[in-house]
């Protein structure tokens, strides 16, 4: 069972991923498609966060079909969803859309503060994958010297135990 549940995750990331690459291409009406399929299992499946995604791809399309008022309800399942489960990325990658909807509707004052959201949750997310980086760094050095120490230590009983021998 859990396996099959795991394909069917699967399944619905790849529908979503098929769909982003439709959006890319300007075809709408493809992109729909899959989304809706992978809305549906994203759904069915429980998977919250992975619906998030694709709710949040499904509020671009809305938003290229000029359907904002649409676009917005969509953009605001995501923002629940990302809130809900700490969803950094997302949650940036939220305003950034938001950012271009607004623009979209030439409401230039929304998207001025959408972007500027949109920079500080990226600044935040960058500040924190370079403590993880650096803490991962620090971790290797203290394991580098310590091994280093003890072949050093290694060493040194060896030279005595020659020492002792001859």
């Amino acid at each position: 069972l859990s396996q099959r549940l795991q394909d069917q995750q699967e399944m619905a990331l790849n529908l979503n991923n098929i769909a982003t690459a439709h959006l890319s291409l300007g075809d709408l009406a493809t992109a729909q498609v899959y989304l809706e399929e992978s809305i549906a299992m994203r759904e069915a499946l429980g998977d919250f966060r992975g619906a998030g995604y694709s709710y949040y791809n499904f509020a671009i399309l809305l938003r290229d079909r000029k359907r904002y008022d649409d676009a917005l309800a969509y953009f605001e399942r995501t923002r629940k969803i990302a809130s809900a489960n700490q969803l950094r990325t997302l949650a940036s990658e939220l305003h950034k859309g938001r950012a271009r909807l607004e623009e979209h509707r030439n409401d230039y004052r929304a998207a001025t503060v959408h972007w500027k959201q949109y920079i500080a949750a990226q600044d935040t997310l960058l500040s924190a994958e370079s403590a993880k980086a650096i803490a991962e760094i620090e971790s290797k050095y203290e394991v580098a010297k310590k091994e280093k120490a003890l072949l050093e230590q290694q060493l040194l009983l060896d030279q005595q135990a020659l020492d002792i021998a001859q």
